[in-house]
């Protein structure tokens, strides 16, 4: 499995459905963005966390949209399992995958964007809890979503949006064979 497929697959749970391009709207910018974007709203089907537009897995410079969330990957780690080597054993690795999510709001006064947002420090993380295997991704043996965090964020520079964010956690267990 790719990295794309694992930040694809977040943005999936999150956004919904991957609309077709006959489906895609202006909320998904030009075409060669599109295969980032993960919409119910746009594919019609209802699927994603209810209230927001759609999720990128990997941002755009405008936002065309709001309310919509980012994937934002952050880095990966080794994990050592059970107080055991933190090294890779014959068979498989475990390696920790963390992503930031930042849900934005639009350009509403400092109120209203804080009580747009607060709707989703609920079901963002309960999206994650029906979905920890993250839509059946290979190698995935959870994934964790914390609770949310309210930002100030510029994006790009010089729009400021009220965003939250949330740290995913995704635990996997790559098969590995060493040989000598």
């Amino acid at each position: 499995m790719s990295y794309q497929a694992l930040v694809n697959a977040v943005a999936q749970i999150v956004g919904g459905t991957q609309p077709s391009n006959a489906q895609t709207t202006a909320s998904a910018g030009p075409p060669d963005q599109r295969p980032y974007w993960f919409s119910g709203v746009d594919s019609i089907d209802g699927s994603g966390v209810a209230g927001l537009v759609g999720c990128w897995s990997v941002a755009p410079d405008i936002l065309n949209t709001t309310p919509v969330a980012l994937v934002l990957p952050e880095g990966w780690a080794p994990q050592s399992i059970g107080g055991g080597q933190p090294f890779p054993r014959q068979g498989r690795k475990y390696r920790e995958d963390v992503i930031h999510l930042r849900v934005v709001t639009g350009h509403a006064d400092l109120q209203s964007q804080m009580a747009l947002l607060i709707n989703f420090a609920d079901t963002i993380p309960a999206a994650f809890d029906a979905h920890m295997t993250l839509l059946g991704q290979a190698n995935v043996d959870t994934a964790d979503c914390s609770t949310g965090v309210f930002l100030e964020v510029e994006w790009p520079v010089g729009t400021v949006y009220m965003a939250l964010q949330f740290i995913i956690r995704i635990r996997r267990a790559i098969p590995v064979t060493y040989s000598p």
